[in-house]
């Protein structure tokens, strides 16, 4: 048995407004997110000092764990490089 609604609460597609004229792209404002900055030059701060802090712990806790693994097993890790394919 199917339990239809009745169709007095329903919207038929001849009841809904397709006449819009607002492109989907933009948003009600307009398309004004394509344009660009009309300066050439940059305004925000440039060249400006970044502090080195050094190595990242994980990474020096990572490196001092490699090295303590190499020593329980007797076995030194060295990396070999394979040829890359050649991409046709």
């Amino acid at each position: 048995m199917w339990n239809v609604p009745d169709s007095s609460n329903s919207q038929l597609d001849a009841e809904i407004n397709m006449e819009t004229k607002s492109d989907p792209i933009c948003n009600s404002a307009g398309c004004t997110q394509y344009k660009h900055p009309d300066s050439k030059e940059a305004t925000w701060p440039m060249d400006y000092y970044v502090p080195n802090f050094g190595m990242d712990r994980d990474i020096s806790g990572s490196i001092e764990d490699q090295k303590a693994a190499e020593q329980i097993i007797g076995h030194k890790w060295t990396w070999k490089e394979k040829k890359k394919p050649k991409v046709v």
